[in-house]
């Protein structure tokens, strides 16, 4: 289940991280070590910005005439990542090929809160819905479960706590993005 109240960049960036775990998770659910749950973290977040940000600095490079934001913002719209992937991609990059500006840059960059992200797309003629929540909402596949088990077994009550619980779930969120009425 992906978060879509995050960005959309967000949501790709976390479904190949998912991906990642489905084909190649190492940890072991019979024995959890922390640290082996960390690194398996950590990789997951490098396949999905490699998948994301294969060949990301000869296009950031090829961008002229903009500051550095900007550029970051024309890579985020082209490869689909979020900011701070990009900026790590950049950064790993930069320090691979010895560009100490570009990371110099990134580390000016990295910290630095960007106000109205949204605004700023628009502002460069990009398409602002990359950075803005979509609030999809698919339970579908839940529904038809919960449906399904009430089928196979009508004389379990908690069956239907399940879908009014369900149901009330839906409900607080269409109220909380605003779709209460629709």
């Amino acid at each position: 289940m992906i978060n879509t109240a995050l960005p959309r960049a967000n949501q790709y960036f976390t479904a190949w991280h998912e991906i990642y775990h489905l084909l190649f998770d190492e940890v072991s659910f019979d024995h959890l070590i922390e640290s082996e749950t960390l690194m398996e973290e950590r990789k997951a977040e490098y396949f999905a910005a490699l998948m994301l940000l294969g060949n990301l600095m000869p296009y950031f490079e090829g961008l002229r005439d903009m500051d550095f934001r900007a550029k970051a913002f024309q890579c985020m719209n082209a490869f689909q990542a979020p900011y701070k992937a990009v900026l790590i991609s950049l950064y790993e990059s930069a320090v691979k090929n010895g560009n100490t500006a570009i990371a110099e840059e990134v580390k000016k960059n990295f910290d630095v809160q960007v106000e109205d992200i949204a605004h700023k797309f628009r502002d460069l003629g990009l398409d602002d819905s990359l950075v803005r929540p979509s609030y999809v909402v698919n339970v579908s596949p839940l529904q038809e479960k919960i449906n399904k088990t009430i089928r196979n077994e009508p004389e379990v009550e908690y069956h239907k706590d399940n879908e009014a619980f369900l149901k009330t779930v839906l409900r607080e969120f269409r109220i909380l993005t605003g779709e209460a009425d629709a």
